[in-house]
Parts: structure tokens; sequence; C-alpha cells
């Protein structure tokens, strides 16, 4: 929910307009009740405001309301709260004070102490709030799950209100999955495509900031096995995207040409050089030997490999197979993209499946390496082979175009961030390095592909602004650690992205959001 309500600020529906329909349906709720008198006991945060709003839109249905507040009100933190509690304590009609230690007199109390970002235990003050609601023999309503429920967790561990109803936002939450009252699921106005699609609320709460503690590999260490001498700056964008995303330590093993030029482009990295052009026996054993070292791998980038008159030994399966059979040894997630693609069909022949958190990141004619068959324009026909290919691999696919799709076997999200500048050489190899740095960071491998995909086109819509048209692969790198730090900010700038309705084709876009 924090996602989707950060999500849905990009499409105009901001926090306080969120709010503002919550309480309303909850006031909605309560006044088919019949109430005489209502008592909304508040705490802090989100939920707080929800309360305000609620009790605003009681009173102006002529309903006796006051509010009871746990916590101090001018204390909140929680922006859009503030700005309901600063138009409630205006009006003359809402008795609003502290809650004291006496029995709470109404017809019905809204809970409105402890919402979604409540974990641990209640404070003293809201363990002796809760037990005065559930004393008070009134009939309790609360505001998106009971207070003392932890969202995410069926079980409750801790002292809770014993709620009669539930006014839940948008979707039920799963503590409320064992509850016995009556839920209500209400609507407050989110567009499915805060949902459907990637957004800045993803970046915020998938990547993990560091701490004050942090020391060097905390944040990530990522294994690149790219490049040749035929192309060499595949593997150092790829490596750009990796530092850029915010990895502490990124090692290369590549051909000659690409580690040389790899040094003295990239000071920080760390390289490891085999004798040949093309990825041979002794990188896929330093690679082999450096991949128990880190959190992640890279693999394909600018591999260029050869096929001359006479056929290599041991192939590219066989290399890839060996380096994908030590990452799964060492469960270590792959991010396979470019030339090792190309590997994957062959996988099964040369006895090596793949590790379920690996990702393959495909363009569109790489795609039909994993299919036989033409990669179709049409979005709904997309999603569902890119689906298809997920099942059948069991990992997640990024395919990527003009609307990026990403999959696994259960889910699948969309990511429309990027633009048309950004189709040139290189673009693909950032987002390789930034995918594995997310998933170094130990997310999962579906929240990495998501968000990589998300924030690389970000950057590349944030380097058009201020660069034009013409842009080329290092612009995006550049732009890369202000779409991550700043990815709300950046994302209303850079405005939604409505796409042509001729590529859509027979997308079902309740079908996508019920498989989320």
């Amino acid at each position: 929910m924090s996602i989707i309500e950060t999500n849905s600020a990009v499409y105009g529906v901001t926090p306080n307009k969120l709010m503002e329909a919550a309480g309303k349906a909850v006031a909605d709720f309560v006044y088919q009740l019949q109430p005489n008198k209502v008592v909304v006991v508040t705490g802090s945060g989100g939920k707080a405001g929800d309360g305000y709003v609620a009790a605003r839109h009681l009173a102006s249905l002529g309903v006796n309301v006051s509010v009871r507040w746990v916590t101090n009100p001018e204390l909140n933190s929680h922006e859009e709260a503030r700005r309901n509690w600063e138009l409630l304590k205006t009006l003359t009609t809402i008795d609003a004070r502290p809650l004291t230690g006496e029995q709470i007199a109404a017809d019905v109390i809204i809970d409105a102490m402890l919402g979604t970002g409540f974990s641990g235990k209640p404070r003293k003050e809201f363990v002796e709030a809760i037990q005065l609601v559930n004393e008070s023999g009134a009939k309790v309503v609360s505001i998106d799950l009971p207070s003392g429920l932890i969202c995410d967790v069926e079980e409750s561990l801790s002292p809770s209100v014993e709620a009669d109803a539930v006014v839940t936002m948008h979707r039920p939450k799963p503590c409320l999955l064992k509850l016995q009252c009556d839920i209500k699921i209400a609507s407050i106005g989110i567009p499915p495509e805060a949902e459907i699609f990637a957004g800045p609320g993803d970046i915020v709460q998938n990547i993990p900031p560091r701490t004050r503690v942090s020391k060097k590999g905390d944040a990530g260490k990522v294994l690149i096995v790219a490049g040749s001498d035929e192309y060499t700056g595949a593997a150092i964008l790829c490596a750009m995207g990796a530092f850029r995303a915010g990895a502490d330590l990124v090692y290369l093993v590549s051909s000659p040409k690409t580690v040389q030029a790899a040094r003295s482009f990239i000071p920080e990295l760390i390289c490891f050089e085999y004798p040949h052009t093309h990825l041979d026996d002794r990188g896929v054993t330093i690679a082999s030997q450096l991949v128990e070292k880190v959190g992640a791998l890279a693999i394909g980038p600018g591999l260029g490999f050869h096929t001359g008159s006479a056929p290599q030994t041991p192939t590219l399966a066989t290399k890839t197979a060996s380096l994908l059979r030590a990452a799964k040894k060492n469960s270590v997630p792959t991010v396979i993209d470019a030339d090792a693609i190309k590997a994957i069909p062959e996988l099964p022949s040369a006895g090596t499946g793949l590790l379920s958190d690996s990702i393959v990141t495909p363009h569109a004619s790489e795609f039909e390496y994993l299919t036989s068959q033409k990669t179709p324009v049409a979005l709904g026909a997309r999603i569902r082979s890119a689906m298809s290919v997920a099942k059948a691999l069991d990992i997640c696919v990024l395919l990527k175009g003009y609307c990026d799709i990403i999959a696994s076997p259960t889910a699948v999200r969309l990511s429309s961030s990027g633009i048309p500048a950004m189709a040139v050489a290189g673009t693909g190899d950032v987002l390789t390095g930034v995918t594995a740095t997310f998933v170094a960071k130990r997310v999962s491998a579906f929240n990495a592909a998501l968000t990589a995909a998300y924030a690389v086109g970000l950057a590349g819509t944030l380097a058009r602004i201020k660069c034009g048209e013409h842009l080329m692969a290092r612009d995006i790198v550049d732009f890369l650690p202000q779409a991550l730090t700043d990815s709300v900010n950046v994302s209303k700038t850079a405005g939604p992205t409505k796409l042509p309705e001729q590529v859509l084709g027979d997308v079902n876009w309740r079908e996508l959001q019920n498989m989320l």
C-alpha cells in the first residue's frame, strides 16, 4: 500500500486525495449504523489523518462526534495527517482533546490509532488505549486494520483492538484473513496504473538505505562476466551501472582488451583477465572462484561468443552452464543478458538448470531464443509470452521494449518509464548492472528487475530533459544517482507515460490487477 500510494502521486492522485477518500469511506460506513455519538480515537501517522477526515464528514452529516488522541496531533510528522488536523482543530462542532483513563462513552468508536506501518509491540499508552476501547461496550470500527495487529502477520502477537468491523483501503491486509468481524474493502480512487506499473514507490520501498554503521561490501558485491576483445564497452557500461546503482564492490572477468580499457575508465573496478579474446576455460575458472564472494552474478553483455569455421570447445552453453552451476551451488542469483541468453535453451542438455532467483533480461530479438517464435508487438500477447517463459524456466523475465514487462512464475508488472531516446547501444548493459546490484542488496529477483527497469527509464527521461533527445548510455548512468535518491520528485518532473493504443492489443487490466 505504501508503494501504491507513492506511485499514485505520479498520476495526480495525491496522498491528501487518498486520505480524504479513505476518511469519507469510513464515515459513510459508520453513518449507516445510525449512531447517536461517535468517538474517534487517534494515534499518529496517516491513520490518525484518516480519523480526522472521518470525524469531519460525520460532523457534516449531523452526527455528534468527538476526537480523543493518544499522541499529541501537533507532533505528528505525517504531512497529510497534520494538514487535516490543522483543519479539524478550528472546528467548534468537533470536541478534540487527549484520551484520559476514564471509560469511553459512545455508540461507535472509530479506531484510528495504529496503522499499516506499525510493528513490534504497542507502547504503554497505546496498550492502555486499546484496553479502554475493548472495555467500552461500544461498537468498534477500525480503520484499515485493528490497532495492535501487524499488517503482514496473520497471528496476533500483542494486545489489539477487538473490532466489530474493519474498513480497509483498496485491498485486504494479511492480518485480516483470520478475523471473524465484518470487513469492508473501500475503494479510495487509486488508479490501476499505480499498482500495475512500477513507480517511485518501488524505489523507495525496495532499495535498502545505507546505515550509519555500514561497511564496504554491505551494500552489495557484484561479479560481472562480460565483454570480449570485440565488445569492450558493454562490460564497462554494465560495471558503471552497477556502481551507480550503489554496489560497494564490482568484479569484472573479461578479455585482455576489455580489462585494459575498463581499468583506465573505472579505476574502482576490480579486474581479472583471461588470455583469449573471448570467454575461455580460464575465465570460467576465475569466475567460478569469485562467485563465492559476491551477492549476484551478471553474465552476457558483449561476450560476443566466437563462432568461426571450426566449432569451439567448450561451447558457450557449456561455459555458461559451468558458471551457473557455480552460482547455484553458492546460492548466488544470476542476471543473464545478451549472448548468455542464447545458451539458455541448451542448458538442459548441459545438465544445468537455473537458480529460481535468477533473472533473464532479453530484448525482443533475444527473447526469440527462448520461445522460438517472433516476439509479439501487442502488449497483451507480450505479457502472456513473458509469463509463459517465466513459468517454464522458473525464473524472472525482464522483457525489454517500449513497455518493459517483468514476469515471475506467479506475478507480472510493467514499467513504462523509458523513452525512445534510450534505444541506443549500451542501455541494456547498464540495466544488467543495475539489476545485479539490486539483487546483491538482497532485493527479490522480481522486485530487483522491476525497480531496475523503472530506475533506468527514469534516469533516461531525466537525461533527455537535461541533454535533449540524442542520448548515449553514459548519459543514463550519470543521472542514475538522482533518479534513485530523489525518485518521487524526479517522477513528478517526468510525469506519467501513456502507452499508445496501437500497441495495447487485448490487455486485460483487471486480470493483471488480480495477479498482484
